[in-house]
C-alpha cells in the first residue's frame, strides 16, 4: 500500500489494524488474547485480519440458505498461468461466461456461486487466477466438466477438482471475499 499512487494514505491503517488486545481467560483457567474489534478494526478489505473476519460472516450467513439442499458440489476450474494478471483474470472470466452459456451447463446447472482466487508463483513470476464454484444441480462427472472447461477457454484450462460440497465447502470458497458493511 505504502508504494500505491492512490492508497498510501491506507497503509498506517492497516499497519495499526489489530495492535491492541483484551486479555481473556476461559473457565479451565487458560490465558489468551483477543483483539479489540471495535477499537481496533481498519475495516479495510486488503487487511488480512479483517478480511479474514468478514469472510467468516459472509460464510455463516451464506451457509445457512444451503443447509439442506442436496446436489451441491464444489469444483475449481482454473486456466494456465499468465504474466499479466490482467490478462490472465480476463481471459478466466471470458472463459467463464463461454461455460454458463453453454447449453450442457444450463442443462445440468441450477445455480452457483462463484469465487476468484489468485495465487502467485515468485520463482516464475507468474499469477495464476483460478475460479471456485460452488454449484447446485445434476452431477457431472469430472471428464465431463474438465472438456466442457478446455472447451470454454478455447484450450488453456483445465477442472483441478469437483467433489461434494460440505459443511467447509462455503468457507472455503469466500475466504477471499469482501463484505460490504
Amino acid at each position: 500500500l505504502e508504494n500505491t499512487e492512490y492508497h498510501k494514505h491506507l497503509a498506517v491503517k492497516v499497519y495499526n489494524c489489530h495492535k491492541r488486545f483484551r486479555k481473556k481467560r476461559c473457565d479451565q483457567n487458560h490465558d489468551w488474547a483477543v483483539a479489540d474489534w471495535k477499537a481496533n478494526a481498519c475495516s479495510l478489505r486488503l487487511c488480512p485480519h479483517c478480511a479474514h473476519r468478514r469472510s467468516q460472516i459472509l460464510a455463516t450467513r451464506t451457509q445457512a440458505h444451503l443447509l439442506g439442499k442436496t446436489g451441491l458440489r464444489y469444483a475449481v476450474l482454473a486456466e494456465r498461468n499468465s504474466g499479466s494478471l490482467q490478462d490472465g483474470i480476463r481471459s478466466l472470466w471470458a472463459a467463464w461466461t463461454r461455460l454458463r452459456r453453454s447449453v450442457k451447463w444450463k442443462r445440468k446447472v441450477k445455480g452457483c456461486i462463484v469465487a476468484l482466487e489468485v495465487t502467485y508463483n515468485r520463482e516464475k513470476r507468474t499469477w495464476h487466477p483460478h475460479l471456485n464454484v460452488l454449484m447446485e444441480g445434476v452431477y457431472i462427472p469430472f471428464a465431463e466438466l474438465n472438456q466442457m472447461w478446455i472447451k470454454a477457454t478455447e484450450g488453456r484450462g483445465r477442472t483441478s477438482r469437483i467433489q461434494a460440497a460440505d459443511e467447509g465447502t462455503v468457507f472455503e470458497l469466500l475466504k477471499y471475499t469482501d463484505r460490504k458493511s
